[in-house]
């Protein structure tokens, strides 16, 4: 629910490397989908991670941000989140504790 914009937006660029790729091959569909092996969808899906947006990225954030004000109930105000504060975020998830600043912004 957190990143939905961002998975729609990946799952979308995904599809159409797909079927690009299935369309793009001379052979009937079964046999296209036969020899896409895991490397190739890997690559499919770090072209489809390359072509999110940021601002999709940024606006996903800015809802966990906002989630998580309103549990906390410590801030009611509904700004754009700042750098650090999505940073902050960003470090908190599991899997993201090694994600640098400069990668982000």
């Amino acid at each position: 629910m957190l990143l939905l914009g961002v998975i729609e937006a990946m799952k979308r660029h995904y599809k159409k490397k797909l079927i690009t790729h299935i369309l793009e091959c001379e052979e009937c569909l079964n046999e296209a989908l036969k020899k896409i092996n895991v490397k190739d969808v890997i690559y499919m899906i770090a072209q489809a991670w390359q072509l999110a947006k940021a601002i999709t990225i940024r606006k996903s954030f800015h809802k966990i941000v906002v989630q998580k004000r309103r549990e906390d109930e410590s801030q009611q105000t509904e700004n754009p989140p700042t750098d650090g504060e999505l940073f902050e975020i960003i470090n908190s998830i599991e899997g993201c504790e090694e994600v640098l600043e400069e990668d982000i912004f």
